[in-house]
């Protein structure tokens, strides 16, 4: 199993040699499926529109931490009352005997129950590396885990019960984290490449960044693979597309890549993955030391815009951006019923993305639009991108 899971790792995501329009067109459960993580029911469906039970999140948990093997071949029981001629109580044994879980209090580990969003974030967390209470506390799990990324592209409450479908897209997004104080992502330490990768003498001898490009700099003239952009991946991911790599202009020991406006969404420190497949011009290889790189510099290049709006009650509504916002002003957007322009008299600061708006009343079964005005100014993010304008949405109603 460890073997099939390494290889698929490498093929499918460690340096892109799957194409991304075949990867685009799979579920995120699918993706996972065919990386050896998931394996679905007896007839390998993966059920993606139905709850997660707790005992489902110990078998993925096993898999997400490359010990499935172990806790598949668990003998010992679990303390846990409830679990008697149950499928999944070896792997729940296991992942008490690990420390990962201690079930739902009197002697009991709710082998059925639905699991919810809130323990999706505290496993996350664990198969990071994050350790309760020292970063984090089951009150502050699902913060934590949107901090890093883990619920990207989700809108869910942290005590709705989760569909396995949802907790697949989260799954990918935890695989592209780096482990806690590590230059690795959960997928580089899964998948274990540079441990048999045969190392050569070629050496990242520097790198630098300026605005949105990186410049690396190796010891040797460098073969036309260095262009190639599967040849990259950043925070575990492909780059993005429009990205552009060629040679300095003095000669082919100086790769740029240049990423194209829109694709920096934070200004903060990067882990950039250099294949193995790279070779200088004298065919030598890169030094294993050298795979992983920081980066640091990167500029936000990307614009904030309105993601959504939520109708929360007659005269308040919900904006939520797609990134941080460092300044918020009224004067930059403009609110409609039924297409009649109506007051915004305030706002507060829900979190730093989300925005609750003062309005005047208005009938909550209308159609509300939230809008940008054509040139905004003062609504920034926080390296100073101003919010794109002419930009709307209708608001939903509230959940």
């Amino acid at each position: 199993m460890k073997k099939f899971i390494s290889v698929v790792l490498v093929l499918v995501l460690c340096f892109g040699l799957i194409p991304g329009s075949y990867s685009a067109a799979l579920s995120a459960g699918e993706q996972l499926q065919d990386m050896g993580l998931l394996a679905g029911d007896l007839y390998g469906n993966l059920n993606e529109n139905q709850y997660l039970t707790r005992s489902e999140m110990m078998v993925i948990l096993t898999r997400m931490l490359g010990e499935y093997e172990q806790a598949y071949k668990w003998t010992r029981k679990s303390t846990f009352s409830d679990g008697a001629g149950h499928w999944s109580e070896r792997y729940v044994a296991y992942a008490q005997y690990r420390g990962w879980t201690v079930g739902i209090g009197n002697n009991k580990f709710g082998y059925d129950m639905s699991h919810n969003v809130q323990e999706a974030s505290v496993f996350m967390l664990k198969a990071l590396g994050y350790t309760a209470p020292n970063d984090f506390t089951w009150s502050s799990a699902y913060t934590k885990a949107k901090q890093l990324g883990l619920f990207e592209g989700l809108n869910l409450k942290e005590t709705d019960e989760i569909l396995r479908g949802d907790l697949f897209e989260v799954m990918l997004n935890t695989l592209s984290t780096r482990v806690k104080a590590q230059n690795y992502t959960l997928l580089d330490k899964l998948e274990g490449f540079t441990s048999s990768y045969p190392s050569g003498d070629l050496e990242v001898q520097w790198l630098t960044t300026y605005a949105n490009e990186i410049r690396i700099v190796f010891s040797e003239e460098m073969s036309s693979g260095a262009l190639l952009s599967s040849n990259y991946r950043l925070d575990g991911k492909a780059l993005p597309s429009g990205t552009v790599l060629y040679f300095s202009d003095t000669n082919k020991d100086e790769v740029i890549i240049e990423l194209p406006d829109g694709s920096i969404e934070k200004t903060d420190t990067y882990v950039l993955t250099i294949s193995e497949n790279i070779l200088s011009d004298d065919g030598e290889r890169l030094d294993r030391e050298h795979l992983i790189q920081i980066v640091d510099g990167l500029i936000d290049n990307t614009k904030p815009f309105i993601k959504s709006a939520e109708k929360v009650n007659n005269s308040t509504i919900l904006i939520n951006f797609n990134e941080d916002l460092s300044v918020f002003d009224l004067s930059d957007f403009i609110v409609k019923v039924n297409d009649n322009e109506i007051e915004i008299f305030g706002y507060d600061f829900v979190d730093d993305d989300v925005i609750k708006i003062f309005v005047s009343d208005y009938n909550t079964s209308q159609t509300v639009s939230v809008e940008s005005i054509e040139d905004p100014d003062d609504t920034i993010d926080e390296a100073g991108n101003v919010v794109v304008g002419d930009y709307k949405v209708i608001a939903k109603a509230a959940n």
